[in-house]
This record gives C-alpha cells, structure tokens and sequence, in this order.
C-alpha cells in the first residue's frame, strides 16, 4: 500500500510539472523564451520576465511556442506540437481581454480589471482561496469572476490567465523623465504647425508611447500653450495621432522603430 502512495505520489507530481510547462498565451513561455501577447505580436523573455519592446510576426504568421516563434498559420494543424498561444478558442480569448464586452477581466491567476471602454482599467484581486475565471460571470449567480479553487476544480475549471501577477507580467522599460512645463509647452509650440487654427490638439512624443494634450490661450495667430503629457498602456502602448488614442500595433505616423 505505501508503495501505492509512492507511486500515485510520483504520478501527480509528473503530471503537475507537465502541467505548468504546458504553452499559454501571455506567459513567458519556457521553451522559446518569448510572451505572446496577441495572435500575433510578442515580447521577448528574460529570466521569466518580458524584456524590450513589442514586436510583430510577419503577415500571415502567428505567434506559437515554436523555436521560431512566428510560424505561417496555415502550416499550423489541429492538435499538432506547433500551437497559435493566443488564436481563437486559446488563453488569449479569456485572460487580460476587455474585447468581447464583458464587465471584467482576469489579469493574472488570482486578480481581474473592471472593463472600460473596450480595456482593463483598474485592478482587483480575489480571495485568498480564489482563482479568476472569466467565463464564471456569465455563469454564476452574483456575475463574479472569482471562484474557490475547490469549486473550479470540481467543475474543472482552471485559471483564465498562467500569470501569477499582473503587475510584475508586464515589464516595461524605466520611464523617462516627466517633462518640466517648460518642455511640454514647446512641444506644443513645435507641433501647432501642423494643427493650424486650432486651440487645442493631440501630438505624439518622439518613440509614440506617450502624448502631449496640448490647449492653447489668446488671440491670433500667437497662442500661449500649455501640455499635459499622457502615457500609453501595456496593452495599447502607441498614440495615433489620426485616432486620437493608444493602439496596440505601432502607427506608421510614428518614425521611430517600435
């Protein structure tokens, strides 16, 4: 009997560390070192952090848990090694997701964003004894997204997202510093030429991951401006200046490399 236990002991074991190397959407992933953060764009990894800036597969490639990190999708087949992280019907759809309207988001194993605008605003965390599972809001009584973890594994649910931290899952590079008054106002001042006749616009900084509210005051053809310097999120990190917002995929308006 006790090498019963022994065994089964093993037996779980194998299947937990199997388990925690399986390839998710927005996870460094441990075989090719990168973090798929959309079908097709990604972060590389560095000691299971992201490290430098967002890039893109080609047109036509995804990103996968292969070596080569993006691979055409049309060579992908159905329950082959090669897998899109982050198609339809993958972690993708489900974790840091603000896309297909619902009230929250899992943004990390144990912690959800109340969706706004179409994309996750501020951050919660569950209970102690609770994991996030998106599809629970549509499924439970009080509409939340948080589910004891004895409940989800009765009903074989498992976490939406494989980070453990939504915080610490995203690093971005040290910001620059904040511009004085005196910066932004001739930023403004700089950018009015291509706003003429106008009192108030939108520009974007150098590497267009921040912008600059610029409002102008007095009459004529001389204005007195003043900036207010905004940054860009994780998830949406360019400024387009033709939308006026934060885009996840770099602008061609912007000439510095993404």
């Amino acid at each position: 009997m006790q090498k019963l236990y022994v065994l089964l002991a093993v037996v779980a074991l194998a299947a937990t560390a199997a388990k925690a190397a399986d390839p998710v959407c927005k996870a460094c992933q441990e075989d090719n070192e990168v973090y798929c953060e959309s079908t097709t764009e990604y972060y590389f990894c560095n000691n299971n952090k992201i490290e430098g800036a967002l890039q893109t597969c080609k047109e036509g490639s995804v990103c996968t848990n292969d070596i080569q990190v993006c691979v055409p999708e049309a060579d992908i087949v159905a329950d082959g090694p090669i897998k899109s992280l982050c198609g339809e019907g993958g972690t993708s759809g489900k974790c840091q997701n603000c896309s297909g309207g619902d009230k929250y988001a899992c943004v990390s194993k144990t912690e959800y964003a109340r969706c706004i605008a179409g994309e996750v605003s501020v951050t919660f965390s569950c209970n102690a004894d609770e994991i996030c599972v998106a599809e629970a809001q549509a499924t439970s009584k009080n509409k939340t997204v948080c589910v004891p973890k004895c409940v989800a594994d009765f009903n074989g649910e498992e976490a939406s997202c494989a980070n453990d931290d939504y915080t610490s899952s995203i690093t971005t590079a040290k910001p620059e510093a904040t511009p004085s008054p005196a910066e932004r106002a001739k930023t403004c001042s700089d950018a009015a030429v291509d706003h003429p006749n106008v009192k108030w616009f939108y520009t974007a900084t150098a590497d267009c991951k921040s912008y600059v509210y610029c409002e102008g005051t007095g009459s004529g053809t001389t204005l007195n401006w003043t900036g207010f310097q905004r940054s860009c999120t994780p998830q949406a990190q360019f400024f387009d200046e033709t939308t006026k917002s934060c885009v996840a995929k770099k602008p061609d308006s912007c000439g510095v490399p993404a």
